[in-house]
């Protein structure tokens, strides 16, 4: 579900020894999820659940160690770490739907055309998830590879506590427009919007300490269009084309300013082989492309991400008896 992994030094001159300071905070872990879904469908509306069980791990630790020691003074570098472990079982609770709103059919082709609209939402209650946690506070030596502690100011192994996780709600609808023919049915275009709210402000704590934290909400829009499938004869209109927009503020409140995100995601659903290849095959390779960025403005935190995704989409018929070769 989740990673921790990071690394960053800062360096600060302290006028009480006067020399640098340099500090080095490191983190690593993650939340991993094991989950069971059940579902109940009928003609215009489905409802579900999924539980199961989180686990993860979060390790910090602050090296700190004077940059540039003086003749007449030495200084030992410091360690602040802290290795938790933690778990407790979560549900999530959805719905999905999609009703007509109107169709046609051609009198010459019979192909049908048909307008819907989909709705859906998840609702994930909050946990509370069980922790044990060491913690360790030394001096000495200390470097990636090696830790040589002179002196331990503080030992405590498997201290109990309480990690808190958020409540999260997710609603959407899309409009659909569907074309039905002889060689099968396709959405020919589809726009949809979504709206995300995390309650962060009052629904996290770890080992009962709030963070800089503050409720995240995500707009979301997207529109997704495929020409024509069934057009065997124009490769490039049997490929899904992908366009969408999501703009909000994260969950993480930098100095009591927050950090705004904007971005833009694009893609592509390319067809390996057409649809008469072999019947009912349908494979595809996606390509999605997001450029973004968090924070500016007010908050003195920026940062620019692009991520590429590539997926595979294997759909092929398996074992089939042939009548004829």
């Amino acid at each position: 579900m989740t990673q921790i992994n990071y690394s960053v030094n800062d360096y600060l001159y302290d006028d009480k020894i006067g020399d640098s300071i340099y500090t080095n905070y490191k983190g690593e872990g993650g939340i991993n999820q094991v989950f069971l879904g059940v579902g109940k469908s009928w003609k215009y509306l489905s409802i579900g659940m999924n539980t199961g069980y989180n686990l993860g791990r979060k390790k910090i630790d602050v090296v700190k160690a004077v940059l540039f020691n003086n003749d007449s003074t030495f200084y030992y570098q410091s360690l602040s770490s802290t290795n938790t472990s933690f778990g407790g079982v979560f549900l999530n609770l959805g719905l999905q739907g999609e009703f007509p709103l109107s169709s046609s059919t051609n009198s010459v082709t019979k192909d049908k055309t048909e307008y819907t609209l989909s709705y859906g939402g998840t609702y994930t209650l909050d946990q509370r998830l069980n922790g044990k946690q060491d913690s360790l506070r030394s001096i000495g030596t200390f470097t990636s590879t090696q830790e040589t502690a002179v002196d331990t100011a503080l030992f405590q192994k498997n201290v109990r506590g309480i990690v808190e996780l958020p409540s999260n709600i997710t609603a959407g609808i899309a409009l659909h427009k569907k074309i039905t023919t002889v060689r099968g049915s396709y959405d020919q275009w589809v726009i949809g919007v979504e709206l995300n709210q995390s309650n962060w402000k009052d629904g996290y704590k770890f080992y009962g300490k709030a963070d800089q934290v503050r409720n995240a909400t995500m707009f979301r829009a997207g529109a997704q269009f495929s020409p024509n499938p069934f057009a065997f004869e124009s490769y490039w209109s049997t490929v899904t084309y992908r366009f969408g927009l999501f703009s909000g503020n994260d969950y993480i409140n930098i100095n009591n300013n927050g950090l705004k995100v904007n971005g833009l995601t694009m893609g592509l659903g390319l067809p390996i082989r057409k649809y008469r290849s072999y019947d009912y095959q349908f494979t595809l390779l996606n390509l999605a492309l997001q450029v973004g960025r968090r924070g500016g403005g007010a908050s003195n935190f920026k940062e620019n991400f692009v991520q590429f995704t590539v997926g595979y989409s294997l759909s092929d018929v398996w074992f089939n008896k042939r009548k004829y070769d």
